[in-house]
C-alpha cells in the first residue's frame, strides 16, 4: 500500500470517528481539506498510517464496514434522543423497547 492509498484510508476512517463521535464541523473540515494538512499528526508521527500500512486489503475492508455499522447505530441513538455511548453493550432492540417505555418482561 502506497503513501495516497494509506493517506486517504487515514481520512476515511478519521471521518467516520468523527461522526461517529457527533462532530459534524470537524468531520465536514476533514471531508473538504486537501492535502495532508488536516491531521494533527505528521506522516512520520502518525499511529494510524503505521497501522494502516500493515493491513491487508481484507482488514482495511472489515475496518470500513465496522466505522460505517458504528456511525448508523450512534445516529440510530441519537435520533432516538439516547447518548450512545451511555448504553454501550445494548442492542438497537433493547433501546427502541426503552424508548418507547416498555419492557421485555412479557
Amino acid at each position: 500500500m502506497n503513501n495516497c492509498e494509506v493517506f486517504k484510508l487515514c481520512r476515511e476512517i478519521t471521518l467516520w470517528r468523527a461522526l461517529i463521535l457527533g462532530e459534524p464541523d470537524y468531520a465536514e473540515n476533514v471531508r473538504t481539506a486537501e492535502g495532508p494538512f488536516w491531521c494533527p499528526d505528521s506522516i512520520e508521527d502518525c499511529p494510524r498510517r503505521k497501522e494502516m500500512l500493515g493491513y491487508t486489503p481484507e482488514q482495511i475492508k472489515e475496518r470500513r464496514e465496522t466505522y460505517q455499522k458504528q456511525f448508523e447505530e450512534t445516529s440510530l441513538y441519537r435520533q432516538m434522543g439516547l447518548d450512545p455511548f451511555e448504553n454501550v453493550g445494548e442492542t438497537v432492540d433493547d433501546l427502541l423497547l426503552k424508548s418507547f417505555g416498555g419492557s421485555d418482561d412479557f
